[in-house]
C-alpha cells in the first residue's frame, strides 16, 4: 500500500447532518472563510464538532471516517490535507468515496460528483496544476449508509504515485480562496489509471 501513495494524514471535522445526496450542495461551516482549522466548535449532527488530527486511521489504505466520527450515516464531513511540491507541476488527484464528494485545491473547486456507491480505489480523478510550495486540499464527503471510507492519492498523468508530495495533517497554506466559489472548474469523472489527458478535469490553483 505504501507504493500507492495514499493520503494517511489529515485534519477532519464532522459529522454534520446530511439528509440525502442533496447535502453535497449544502454549505457547512468548513466551506466558509471562517471555518478552517482553529475555528469552531460548530453545530454537528448530534453535538458540536471541531477539527481534529487523523494520522494512520486507515482501513486497507482508505481513511476510515467511520472509525473517527459518529453518527456515520446520513452525514457529511470534511478532510483537509496539505501537500508540498518542490516545483509547479501537473498532478492527477485520484479518489474513491461512498457517496457525494467535492474537492477544493487552495480554495478552488477542482472536482465534484454526486453518486452513491461502495468506496474503491481510484473511482474518480481530476487534473490539478499545483504551484511550487504548499497547497491545501479540502475534501467534502457525504455518506448515506454503509462504510464511510475515503481513498485519496496523487499520481502523474501516467498513473505513477507521487510520493514526494508528502501529505500532512497540518500546514500554513490557506484552505480557502477569498471567495471559495469564485472559480469553478468542471471535472469529468474517469475510471482507474491510466487515464487519457482529455478525459480528466483540469484546474489551475
Amino acid at each position: 500500500l505504501d507504493a500507492l501513495g495514499l493520503v494517511r494524514a489529515a485534519s477532519v471535522i464532522g459529522p454534520f447532518d446530511a439528509q440525502g445526496r442533496g447535502a453535497l450542495g449544502q454549505v457547512f461551516p468548513p466551506e466558509t472563510a471562517n471555518g478552517g482549522p482553529g475555528a469552531g466548535p460548530f453545530p454537528g449532527k448530534e453535538r458540536d464538532v471541531t477539527w481534529r488530527t487523523a494520522v494512520d486511521v486507515t482501513h486497507f489504505g482508505a481513511i476510515a471516517l467511520d472509525g473517527l466520527l459518529r453518527p456515520d450515516s446520513d452525514a457529511a464531513a470534511y478532510l483537509l490535507t496539505y501537500v508540498h511540491s518542490p516545483q509547479r507541476r501537473r498532478v492527477v488527484l485520484r479518489l474513491g468515496s461512498p457517496g457525494p464528494v467535492k474537492v477544493w485545491a487552495a480554495g478552488v473547486p477542482v472536482f465534484e460528483r454526486n453518486v452513491v456507491r461502495e468506496p474503491r480505489l481510484d473511482q474518480d480523478a481530476a487534473i490539478v496544476d499545483l504551484p511550487a510550495g504548499e497547497t491545501a486540499i479540502l475534501v467534502k464527503t457525504v455518506v448515506l449508509a454503509g462504510p464511510w471510507r475515503l481513498y485519496l492519492r496523487f499520481t502523474d498523468e501516467a498513473g505513477h504515485a507521487l510520493l514526494d508530495l508528502a501529505p500532512a495533517a497540518e500546514g500554513h497554506a490557506p484552505s480557502h480562496a477569498p471567495l471559495i466559489a469564485a472559480a469553478t472548474t468542471k471535472a469529468a469523472q474517469v475510471g482507474p489509471r491510466p487515464v487519457a489527458r482529455d478525459q480528466i478535469g483540469r484546474a489551475h490553483v
